[in-house]
């Protein structure tokens, strides 16, 4: 929960939207010295991969390969490997996520490229698409760009993930619970919701969904992932302002770069 919040708080402290609705650095973030500046790029970077994968690719579900594999003691192949991946209605999405407070160099770009296509199958068969993108400033007073690549041939040596989609949700849906264990109690029909004043931070996840989850978390994960399925399908029938995971997050931030004083992100 902590390292979500930490997240969470890096968007109004380091973040300003113009009024042509581009993000770019605050103040604060630009007076960052080089190391903080490099926490601050990897962040944003693995935060408009996700965006950029969920908008473009249809991927409902993006997980870190570092949090699923060791959960569940799993011994990845390949020396190299993307950082994150995830499913889609045409198969699974593999991401490499990169993020620079300057100019992107070709030596990243070749990097992305050979990371991006280091895991060969999953379940059995090969990616629908293997990406690779990077969240920069091109200028130190302009606007972030993304980037991303396309697929190339695989490297040589290759991963093969052997993934339980019950365990892979109940992955991603944990931190999650921790979240609605932490935070002040909203009312909010039919999700259980929470949050987080002094954050400017409500969260809120479909009620059935966590109940099945915590039946799930005490051994009950035999048929999660059609469980949840049948869940979301139910929920995004009924519910707008529902992220394709069929959880609500909304924030309240107030700034300088809002524009006539709104909110700075809604």
């Amino acid at each position: 929960m902590y390292e979500w919040l930490h997240r969470v708080s890096m968007i109004p402290a380091y973040l300003e939207r113009t009024f042509n609705a581009d993000l770019i650095r605050s103040s604060l973030a630009l007076s960052l010295d080089r190391s903080e500046s490099v926490a601050i790029s990897y962040a944003l970077g693995q935060a408009m991969t996700s965006i950029f994968c969920r908008e473009q690719l249809g991927v409902t579900h993006l997980l870190h390969v570092d949090r699923y594999a060791p959960q569940y003691h799993l011994r990845f192949g390949g020396t190299r490997r993307a950082d994150l991946f995830g499913p889609s209605p045409n198969g699974w999405v593999v991401a490499e996520a990169k993020g620079r407070s300057g100019s992107v160099p070709l030596e990243l770009r070749r990097t992305l490229v050979a990371q991006k296509r280091s895991v060969s199958e999953i379940e059995g068969k090969p990616p629908w698409v293997a990406v690779g993108c990077v969240a920069y400033f091109p200028q130190r007073n302009g606007a972030m760009q993304v980037d991303a690549f396309d697929p190339v041939k695989d490297i040589d040596e290759p991963s093969f993930f052997d993934v339980e989609r019950d365990d892979y949700l109940l992955s991603y849906y944990r931190p999650f619970l921790r979240v609605l264990e932490s935070g002040e109690r909203e009312e909010r029909g039919a999700f259980e919701a929470v949050e987080f004043p002094d954050f400017g931070v409500r969260v809120g996840v479909p009620a059935r969904l966590v109940e099945r989850l915590r039946r799930a978390e005490s051994e009950e994960v035999d048929g999660l992932a059609d469980d949840v399925s049948g869940i979301l399908d139910d929920v995004h029938s009924r519910e707008i302002g529902v992220l394709p995971d069929g959880c609500v997050i909304e924030t309240d931030w107030q700034g300088p770069a809002g524009l006539d004083g709104g909110p700075l992100f809604d």
